[in-house]
């Protein structure tokens, strides 16, 4: 038979460089032995063994998100080698039905953490609401990794624009109620102070509920919750030490001194928000071109057109260089496309 499946282009026989050798089997014949092993009630402790053994090799390879939600860059190296299998992971889970384990909720949660840093919308959003289904499947008590993954949902469907944002609220109002309860029910000597690990995350949680104040123009609703969640960074680190929470805190602040018509302000802000995320996690990150798009943003309208087409082409080309066809590619497009039209540059713009 393997001389047969070798001569149809089926398999291949390939050898590494350490000399040992593998198969490389064709898509449509890896489709039909994961059909052949889902049909078959006898193949089903088959299936679940190669479900756990391709799991256990992608565990040791992909690494662990931060757990205060922060972005990883020494880290981004070793996901770039493992993302590509794990997508094609979960899409062959999803299509046999394997009932997932919580192990493997967490490696996607993990692994959409990362697709969030570097802007990667689609594939990430994927993988974390698989990581939802089976907890949920499994009736998981791990309410803080629910929470976690929660989060990281709002923060992806936030590029798809206004479109999902009553799911936004809804999302982040889950992970808040349930960061907050565990700090509540949290036993802890008197004297002891709350583990800084947990309050990271609920007040990282508190900023993002905040955030969705503003989609819905609450500023005034959204205002105290960033100062109050300022003077707990204070409290944490100075800006060299923690400077990404501190860059949260600029960027959401001049968006809420723009809709305040303060506009010098919203500018220095958002330029020292900017700052900060690229001192967090490098000039040429996927966040740091989040901030500098937004700061291109509200330089149009101070009508500074000229300024904020410069960040805008420079935001778009290093997009382009990333994905083609990505949300926020796209967003680039129309961004530049739209300041074109409004120097009057049709033909550009089109």
């Amino acid at each position: 038979m393997a001389y047969d499946l070798r001569d149809r282009n089926l398999v291949k026989r390939q050898r590494l460089p350490t000399g040992s050798y593998y198969f490389q089997t064709h898509r449509f014949l890896q489709h039909k032995v994961l059909q052949k092993l889902a049909s078959d009630d006898k193949l089903k402790p088959e299936l679940e063994k190669a479900f756990q053994q391709a799991f256990q090799i992608l565990r040791r390879a992909t690494p662990s998100a931060s757990p205060i939600q922060v972005p990883t860059p020494e880290l981004w190296v070793k996901f770039e080698r493992t993302l590509p299998h794990l997508i094609s992971f979960q899409a062959a889970v999803a299509s046999v039905n394997v009932r997932g384990t919580l192990a493997y909720a967490r490696l996607l949660s993990d692994a959409g953490m990362n697709m969030w840093e570097r802007g990667l919308s689609a594939d990430g959003l994927r993988l974390l609401e698989a990581a939802e289904k089976h907890l949920k499947e499994l009736n998981s008590k791990e309410e803080l990794l629910m929470a976690s993954i929660n989060v990281i949902i709002v923060l992806l469907i936030w590029d798809h624009g206004i479109s999902r944002r009553n799911e936004s609220l809804d999302r982040i109002k889950n992970a808040l109620t349930i960061r907050q309860n565990h700090q509540n029910n949290t036993l802890r000597p008197d004297s002891s102070e709350i583990p800084r690990t947990d309050d990271i995350l609920l007040h990282n949680a508190w900023s993002d509920y905040a955030v969705t104040q503003l989609q819905f123009h609450k500023v005034s609703e959204a205002e105290p919750i960033f100062e109050r969640c300022f003077e707990k960074y204070k409290i944490w680190g100075t800006e060299d030490e923690i400077p990404y929470e501190y860059a949260k805190y600029h960027h959401h602040k001049a968006f809420c001194n723009l809709y305040r018509g303060k506009m010098d302000e919203a500018i220095a802000q958002a330029r020292k928000g900017l700052s900060l995320m690229q001192q967090a996690t490098a000039h040429d990150s996927s966040l740091s071109y989040r901030f500098q798009f937004d700061l291109a943003c509200i330089l149009f309208q101070t009508e500074d057109i000229g300024s904020a087409l410069i960040l805008h082409e420079e935001v778009l080309e290093k997009r382009l260089s990333w994905s083609k066809y990505s949300f926020l590619t796209l967003q680039s497009y129309y961004a530049v496309g739209s300041l074109k039209a409004h120097l009057l540059d049709f033909g550009a713009a089109e």
